[in-house]
C-alpha cells in the first residue's frame, strides 16, 4: 500500500489534487461557518476564500506539486492570472445559481469547484509553472 501511494505521489496531477483538495476543505469549512455562523452572503464569503486559496495553492503547488525552483515572482503573476480567472468563474457560478437562482450555495460551490479543478490544472501546467525562458 505504502509503495501504491509513493508511486501515486510521483504523478503531478495527484499531487495537484492533493494540495487543491486540502485547500478546498479548507475553504469549504470556512464558507460554512461564514454564511451559517457570521451570517455573510456566500459570494462575499467564497471570494475571500478563494483568495487565500489562491496564495496557499501557489505555495503548495510551486514546492511540491510541479517542483519549482525558480522565477518564483513570475511564475506568482502568471498564478495570479490564473487565479482571478477562477476568481470570476467561482463569482459568476454563486452569484447566477446561488444569489440569483437561490440554489443552495454548498451545491454550487462544489460544481463551481469542479469546473475550476480542471481549468486550473491545465493553466498551471501548461502556463503557471511551465518552463521559463530566461
Amino acid at each position: 500500500m505504502a509503495g501504491l501511494i509513493k508511486h501515486l505521489l510521483q504523478n503531478d496531477f495527484v499531487r495537484f489534487l492533493v494540495v487543491g483538495g486540502s485547500v478546498t476543505t479548507f475553504h469549504y469549512v470556512m464558507l460554512v461557518v461564514m454564511v451559517q455562523i457570521f451570517f455573510v452572503r456566500p459570494w462575499i464569503a467564497t471570494s475571500v476564500f478563494m483568495f487565500v486559496g489562491a496564495l496557499l495553492t501557489f505555495t503548495f503547488n510551486a514546492y511540491w506539486s510541479f517542483k519549482t525552483t525558480n522565477k518564483k515572482i513570475k511564475r506568482l503573476s502568471r498564478h495570479a492570472i490564473v487565479s482571478a480567472i477562477a476568481w470570476v468563474l467561482n463569482l459568476l457560478f454563486m452569484l447566477l445559481l446561488n444569489e440569483k437562482l437561490g440554489w443552495n450555495y454548498m451545491l454550487v460551490q462544489i460544481m463551481a469547484s469542479i469546473v475550476i479543478v480542471f481549468m486550473t490544472y491545465f493553466a498551471s501546467k501548461f502556463y503557471t509553472y511551465a518552463e521559463l525562458e530566461t
